[in-house]
């Protein structure tokens, strides 16, 4: 029975008082339990237990013992001209089950406005009572199961529900339960979800069932044909019409949805068996059209004969027999002669003939034939591709093209007229177009079949497209996919069955969510798409969610990039392989803090794609983490494989993050190399690469730490083979700008110190250019031993770093290697040079304190202050020196000539200092310690450009140009 009501109680349902629409509220939301009080009107307040808006809150509707009054329930209607969003609702089964006790909600908006289910990270919401859509639109935004055999859905009326998930018949993956769903009167059920999602079928007769009656209309997204669930459904009278009546679907590629109506089982129903939308042929005399075929009912079963007869008026009368078979329902349709034609099935029966609805043909002359001469879909200012006509005998003149919107009617010329042979569909606005070639074929007029050109505008709904291959292995040619259309802004599929594989090389475009790259197990085909982009401007996006990915994405050059939603390779098979130069780029979609890429099935993944990184590679990862991705050290799935000098590349400071990969065997190297892992300061970017240990390196590659002007521990380099005279530089960053020491350092072995405070990456270079294939990092602190001098009293004192822990005070004699404990010091941070405390007597001493940080990998590292210089002479200090500054003061500084050609002398009064490029982003372009006045700098590139130099002195800064 359908869930009907006064208009006084609507009446009084809008009076009340209009619930705010689909705005989000602050707060973790109130659950609301129905009592239905006062009355059915579910926008009362009062008659739920927690009296308050609905909207952001949790709506439970339990069986009518929970009710107010059990023995005259009133069930809740909500109801109104505003948008309304709740969390989450519940509706309960009976109190046992076969009661008639269960819970029941009712959606009666006004026409147009929707009722919003919108958790989109909840569960699926598994409906156990009754829940009905009447009027206005109920928006689920959740998966949604009637998983209980006391389930039902009903959609009637003028109501339309929209689910944006799954829909769930049945309790589990091997259902046992599974309730009942009702589209009938004028409702419409759309399942607004990309792949198989109507699903869980549980097999027991009267279980699990579908009915659609009436006008009623099932849509679901995407082409069904043949998924087996719901083939596999109408065949068991899962998806039913009921009684007297079948099941007939089709799938319209423009809308990219297929339609599930009911038919009654007393008629005859004709269609294409392609089971695409319905509408008219065009053909050409003497060639096959698409097959059609009698729908499956009662009377095709008991029918004698099938008498497939046309006629040249709509309506009949059919009075030409093309075909009669007592076997068979099925004809493939050919017309002898050019015209239009009118075709039926008239099933004999015993109890009387019944004729079918009637099928459109338009046929053209065989005397002229139209290459290519199927549909073409156009998008936005998009042109078609030329069509060619030619005789298929005898001689073509004087033709002309001409086109219609009505189909077979009316033909006009265009506007100049287009002669010749050739032809390419050109229209500005938006509809559906039919052009034929009018012309002599020997001295007499024909007219060909007629072209469909259907010209979409730029945001329509994407279609379908096959992938055939049939003209050549180019991307953007749209006859090589089926339907003719360009890839841009649609769903592309490409099968195993290929005879090549579509290869994108210019331009920016944008393929759908549905797009599909197929793979099959036995033999083992991946289905392929190839980016080789002509520059690296070239980029294909693949946007919506991608759960079609099973074969292979190969980058070879161009970028790929997806900034929406998730790329799901969820199976082993799907497999992406950058290589070349190619570029993949997965950005942040929506609010996420993960990128979009997936590699796992599931939370805790048992299966996974795999990546290939190699050659000069890179894949960009912003924000780092990747969507779904295994912790398993041992699962050989969802794995990097990187090689060469391919990069990951994540953004930000992600080298604990990608650490964890490593560990987790996410990332996986060759043989003989090790991980590299570093974050850029200057580009803010964490790289991953791998490193062969057999070429040419830094041997002692391990991050030291340093205090200013604190030597490092000495640099050597192995794997030196031919190359000669080396040259040590630093940067800011592990892949440069580099910049040489001064005074330089040469050789295969190096000391460095650093004056200031950072972190720098030191690096090697060969004569001939050749640069070590890793960086040693270097953490400068600004640690040092401070000296006061009072009368012949020195007193020295340290100032712990954040975090630091102090253990104690250390010495050496100028000229040892090591610093030992200086015991007579003590551990605090204050000490009193006392001259008997240096038991060596006389000499030049360096004093230091010992203290330990934390690296990058938490672990500790002893740090030495800088030290302060003690010199004792008979018996007493004679002298302390400490490497402690005063506060900067301005350094003059003059540079000169200004402006050059981009080589300047720099004239600083002081002994020695660091000389700073920077542009007029701030970024650095080189760094230099200098030493003595007139030195020169150089800048190879135009622009204006800072010069800033620093030292014991002060600072002094510049602006130079180079012209």
């Amino acid at each position: 029975m359908k869930n009907l009501y006064s208009k006084t109680l609507r009446a009084m349902a809008l009076g009340i008082f209009l619930l705010a629409g689909t705005t989000w509220l602050n707060g973790q939301g109130l659950t609301l339990n129905w009592k239905g009080s006062i009355s059915a009107d579910a926008n009362n307040q009062l008659n739920w237990d927690n009296p308050t808006t609905l909207v952001d809150n949790f709506l439970v509707v339990g069986n009518t013992t929970t009710y107010a009054n059990p023995a005259n329930p009133l069930h809740p209607i909500i109801s109104g001209s505003t948008d309304i969003t709740v969390r989450t609702l519940s509706v309960a089964a009976p109190s046992v089950a076969g009661g008639t006790d269960r819970g029941q909600f009712t959606v009666s908006m006004n026409t147009g406005n929707t009722f919003y289910v919108s958790n989109p990270t909840s569960a699926t919401a598994i409906y156990r009572g009754t829940l009905i859509v009447n009027s206005g639109i109920l928006r689920h935004r959740r998966p949604f199961s009637v998983g209980d055999n006391e389930s039902i859905f009903i959609v009637e009326g003028t109501g339309r529900a929209q689910i944006d998930e799954t829909v769930h018949m049945g309790n589990s993956s091997t259902p046992t339960l599974g309730g009942k769903i009702f589209i009938r009167d004028n409702g419409v059920m759309h399942i607004n979800a990309t792949g198989d999602r109507l699903i869980r079928f549980a097999p027991a007769e009267g279980l699990s069932v579908l009915t659609i009656t009436g006008n009623g209309t099932l849509e679901i997204n995407g082409d069904h044909r043949a998924t087996a669930n719901i083939t596999n459904a109408i065949a068991a009278n899962k998806i039913t019409g009921g009684a007297n009546f079948f099941i007939n679907y089709y799938f319209d590629q423009i809308a990219n949805r297929t339609y599930f109506k009911a038919k009654p089982q007393t008629t005859v129903f004709a269609y294409f068996t392609d089971r695409l939308t319905e509408r008219t042929i065009a053909s050409v005399a003497g060639q096959n059209c698409p097959p059609v075929s009698l729908e499956k009912s009662n009377i095709r079963d008991i029918a004698t004969e099938f008498i497939w007869k046309y006629g040249t008026t709509p309506g009949g009368p059919y009075n030409t027999v093309l075909s009669s078979s007592t076997t068979t329902s099925n004809l493939t349709p050919n017309f002898s002669q050019s015209g239009t034609f009118y075709l039926v099935c008239e099933a004999v029966t015993p109890g009387g003939n019944v004729v079918s609805n009637e099928l459109r043909f338009i046929i053209g002359s065989d005397k002229i034939v139209l290459t290519p001469a199927a549909t073409q879909f156009l998008r936005g200012a998009q042109t078609g591709t030329k069509v060619t006509a030619t005789a298929s005998s005898g001689t073509l003149s004087s033709g002309e093209w001409k086109w219609t919107t009505t189909q077979g009617v009316g033909h006009a010329s265009f506007n100049p007229p287009v002669t010749g042979n050739e032809y390419t569909p050109d229209f500005a606005a938006v509809g559906t177009y039919f052009v034929a070639f009018h012309a002599l074929v020997d001295g007499q007029p024909h007219v060909s079949a007629e072209i469909q050109v259907v010209k979409m505008a730029g945001n329509a709904s994407a279609l379908n497209i096959t992938w055939n291959g049939s003209a050549s292995d180019d991307f953007h040619n749209m006859r090589n996919w089926t339907p003719l259309a360009y890839p841009k802004n649609n769903n592309i599929i490409v099968p195993v069955t290929a005879p090549v594989w579509p290869v994108f090389r210019n331009g920016v475009d944008t393929i759908m969510g549905a797009s599909q790259i197929h793979y099959q197990a036995s033999p083992e085909i991946k289905a392929k798409l190839i980016i080789r982009g002509n520059t690296p401007d070239d980029v294909l996006r693949w946007r919506g969610n991608a759960d079609g990915f099973a074969g292979e994405l190969v980058i070879e050059s161009g970028v790929f990039e997806k900034d929406q939603d998730l790329l799901r390779m969820g199976a082993n098979n799907a497999t992406l392989t950058v290589k070349g130069t190619g570029v993949a780029k997965f950005n942040q979609w929506g609010t996420n803090t993960n990128n979009t890429l997936m590699v796992g099935n599931a939370e805790t993944p048992t299966a996974g794609g795999n990546v290939y990184i190699s050659e000069n590679a890179r894949v960009f990862f912003n924000p780092p983490n990747v969507f779904r991705i295994s912790t398993n050290p041992d699962a050989e799935f969802g794995r990097f494989f990187l090689s060469g000098n391919g990069q990951m590349i994540f953004e930000g400071d992600f080298v604990s993050g990608s650490a964890t990969y490593i560990t987790n065997k996410r990332i996986v190297i060759p043989a003989n190399h090790v991980h590299r892992n570093l974050y850029d300061p200057i580009s803010n970017k964490t790289y991953v690469l791998a490193r062969d240990l057999s070429t040419f390196a830094i041997a002692n590659s391990t991050t030291q730490y340093l205090a200013v002007g604190q030597t490092s521990q000495a640099l050597t380099l192995t794997n030196t083979g031919s190359l000669s005279n080396f040259t040590w530089q630093y940067s800011a960053g592990p892949f440069g700008p580099w910049s040489d020491f001064t005074p330089g350092v040469t050789g295969t072995s190096a000391i460095v110190a650093f004056n200031q405070t950072g972190t720098y990456f030191v690096s090697a270079k060969a004569g001939d250019g050749t640069r070590v294939s890793n960086v040693t990092k270097f953490v400068v602190f600004d640690f040092k031993v401070n000296l006061v001098k009072n009368g012949n009293i020195y007193t020295l004192s340290v100032s712990p770093l954040t975090g630091m822990t102090m253990s104690g005070w250390q010495i050496k004699a100028a000229g040892d290697p090591a610093y030992e404990t200086f015991d007579f010091a003590g551990t605090g941070t204050t000490y009193i040079v006392d001259p008997f405390h240096f038991l060596d007597g006389d000499g030049v001493y360096l004093v230091s304190y010992l203290g330990i940080v934390k690296d990058e990998n938490a672990q500790d590292v002893n740090l030495f202050a800088s030290p302060a210089v003690i010199t004792i002479s008979g018996g007493v200090v004679v002298s302390g020196v400490t490497t402690s500054t005063e506060p900067k003061k301005e350094l003059k500084t003059g540079v000169y000539p200004n402006p050059s050609n981009g080589t300047f002398y720099i004239n600083v009064n002081s002994d020695k200092y660091i000389v700073e490029v920077l542009d007029m982003s701030g970024a650095v372009i080189s760094k230099q310690l200098m030493f003595g006045n007139e030195q020169t700098i150089t800048i190879q590139r135009k622009g204006i450009f800072i010069v800033k130099v620093t030292s014991d002195e002060g600072v002094g800064i510049s602006r130079v140009v180079v012209k």
